[in-house]
């Protein structure tokens, strides 16, 4: 099955980080931690590792900015050092989506905990295997990690939590991510397959003065392609989407559902032939051109897949939020 660009899906951004239970959690004077905290803190001043801000708040534990710094600094290593070049806006776009990712994998994990739901020892070693195979072996997977200065035991620790994260959504959700015969029917049936061209720009991690710059240029894309120009071409010059622009940003067969949201109402609602207008997402901004609409034809293997993945990233997604619910998530500003 062809692997298609992250900017037309519905990710789940569960970032591998850990998250301390602590609620008074501090860095020490003297540590790496605390220096980064203490530099990204003239950017970033609720960063300051003296002040020690509750960023996140639940019922059952409370996230502060040391344990935030500490996290990234245990997960990236050496690379946490680029931290100190980002602008503000960026740098506050970043750690909040470190903090509400951690936020949700301790939640997930309790949740694990609490319904009875573990991983055998031969199953985290497992989980282990597949990460070491990745770098040729479990040498070269902490001789990467050291080159990095990433902590080995912390990534360890990260995939065998992954694991279970993945084994609670499988045993909790087990009949919400089923594939019935209803279900394929309805694909063999209905108008759910829509082949189109779309032209990309990213918008994550990006200034206010380059968002600005962003909006102009692709409303002077959509300017030309509702003027005439081959949308083909102007995908293949303007389009970041990696995946599709040498293809003209075609796309073709796209399951309904598998697309984010936005793009997928107007995937299905625009006339055939017709040109979107900008389509705004947590990616970024894309523009679309309708083909062709139709039942799938390919085969029933392949649709289940396709009709499975579609399920659990929005099965997924509500449990997250469901949970996040119940613990009385709080995201404070900082």
């Amino acid at each position: 099955m062809r692997r298609l660009s992250i900017y037309f899906f519905i990710p789940l951004l569960l970032f591998l980080f850990s998250c301390r239970k602590e609620k008074t959690y501090k860095l020490h004077r003297g540590t790496p931690a605390y220096q980064l905290a203490k530099e990204l803190a003239s950017t970033l001043p609720s960063m300051d590792p003296d002040e020690n801000r509750v960023l996140v708040s639940t019922k059952k534990f409370k996230i502060t900015s040391g344990q935030v710094i500490q996290t990234i600094r245990l997960n990236l290593g050496n690379s946490a050092e680029n931290l100190k070049t980002l602008k503000q806006d960026l740098l506050h776009n970043y750690v909040a989506q470190t903090v509400e990712d951690m936020a949700v994998r301790f939640l997930v994990l309790d949740a694990a905990r609490q319904a009875g739901i573990s991983l055998t020892q031969a199953e985290k070693d497992s989980a282990l295997q597949d990460a070491y195979s990745k770098s040729g072996g479990e040498e070269g997977f902490i001789e990467a990690l050291h080159n990095r200065g990433v902590d080995v035991e912390t990534i360890k620790q990260n995939v065998i939590d992954a694991a279970l994260m993945q084994r609670y959504f499988d045993v909790t959700l087990k009949d919400e991510l089923q594939v019935t015969d209803a279900d394929l029917d309805s694909a063999y049936r209905d108008t759910n397959t829509v082949t189109l061209r779309h032209i990309f720009m990213k918008g994550m991690n990006k200034t206010d003065e380059e968002i600005k710059e962003i909006q102009k240029k692709m409303a002077r894309i959509l300017k030309k392609a509702k003027n005439g120009a081959d949308f083909a071409k102007l995908a293949e010059k303007y389009s970041e989407d990696v995946s599709s622009n040498k293809k003209g940003g075609l796309y073709k067969n796209m399951l309904k559902g598998k697309m984010m949201k936005e793009l997928d109402e107007a995937a299905f609602s625009l006339p055939i032939g017709q040109i979107s207008d900008v389509i705004k997402t947590d990616a970024g901004y894309h523009i679309i051109k309708v083909l062709e609409r139709t039942t799938d034809k390919r085969e029933p293997k392949i649709v289940k897949l396709a009709i499975a993945d579609a399920k659990r990233g929005k099965v997924v997604k509500r449990q997250i939020e469901k949970l996040k619910r119940e613990a009385g998530f709080k995201m404070h500003d900082f």
